[in-house]
């Protein structure tokens, strides 16, 4: 998992444990009839914890609740995509195919400019990232190893010997590596 490049259909919900991703959103998020929504501000991003390369795409699920337009420009791993706008409250779906990329920081950046002197953006739902290859960057690519070693690990402190312990972590591993 760590190396090894794999397609990618990544989603995030925006709302509660959004945060460890999250940039230039307002400090809460709001939840509406049990759906979790956060509101960009008007210069925010999104780190996910992967390089993407290939053909990317992403879909937002947005409302602008505001009655000014917004204009709003989104990047992906640095290339931007179509620029569009937005007002109305009414919950949209946009897909925006950003085309191909060599191996970046799968990183969205959205800039939105709409006037309204509260700096809010866009009230997103959830994002979705699709790319023909990605893999898991920073520490996150130590978490598969981390967390098989910690299975094995336990397994000897409960008295499993050295040989079973191995054979009951891999199943771990090929759930990680999936």
């Amino acid at each position: 998992t760590s190396g090894v490049d794999v397609q990618v259909d990544w989603r995030l919900d925006l709302g509660p444990g959004d945060g460890p991703y999250i940039r230039g959103f307002t400090p809460e998020w709001e939840v509406d009839a049990r759906v979790g929504t956060h509101w960009t501000t008007y210069d925010a991003a999104v780190d996910l914890p992967l390089e993407v390369r290939g053909p990317l795409r992403l879909v937002l699920r947005y409302s602008r609740v505001l009655p000014q337009t917004a204009v709003v420009d989104v990047a992906v791993a640095g290339r931007p995509a179509p620029r569009f706008t937005c007002r109305g409250g009414a919950w949209d779906e946009r897909t925006l195919d950003i085309g191909p990329v060599p191996p970046q920081p799968a990183v969205v950046e959205m800039r939105v400019d709409s006037h309204d002197r509260r700096n809010l953006g866009l009230k997103l739902d959830w994002m979705r990232l699709e790319a023909g290859g990605a893999r898991l960057r920073g520490p996150a690519r130590l978490r598969p190893s981390a967390t098989i070693a910690l299975v094995a690990v336990l397994l000897l402190a409960l008295g499993w010997s050295g040989a079973d312990a191995v054979a009951l972590a891999a199943p771990v591993a090929v759930v990680l590596a999936g």
